[in-house]
C-alpha cells in the first residue's frame, strides 16, 4: 500500500489542490486497501474450502469448511491489513499539492 501511495502521489496532490480534505484522502487510500484485502480474503476462502479435506486432517477438532475458523481467520487478516494501511494513509494526507504540481 505504501508503494501505491507513492505511485499515486500526483493524483492525491491534485485532489488536495482541488479541495479534498485529509479525511477524504484517508478514505480513498483505505477503500482501495480494503478492496484489495477483501478480494484476497475471498480468494483465500474459496481455496480453503477447496482444500478443506487437507485442513480437516491437519487440525484437530476442525471440520471441513468450519465457518468459525474461516470467519476468524478472515477477520484477523482484515484487521491486520487495516492496521498496516494506516501509516501510508496518514502519509498521503501530508502530500503538499504545490510540490507535486511543480515536479513536472
Amino acid at each position: 500500500m505504501s508503494y501505491l501511495v507513492t505511485q499515486q502521489s500526483r493524483e492525491i496532490g491534485i485532489r488536495r489542490a482541488l479541495g479534498a480534505t485529509a479525511s477524504g484522502v484517508v478514505g480513498l487510500v483505505m477503500r482501495r486497501a480494503l478492496a484489495m484485502t477483501l478480494a484476497g480474503v475471498a480468494i483465500g476462502i474459496v481455496i480453503a474450502l477447496g482444500a478443506g479435506k487437507i485442513i480437516a486432517t491437519r487440525l484437530y477438532g476442525v471440520s471441513r469448511g468450519d465457518p468459525l475458523v474461516m470467519s476468524l481467520g478472515a477477520a484477523v487478516l482484515v484487521v491486520v491489513a487495516i492496521a498496516a494501511c494506516l501509516a501510508p494513509a496518514h502519509r498521503a494526507t501530508r502530500i503538499d499539492p504545490n510540490t507535486i504540481l511543480r515536479a513536472e
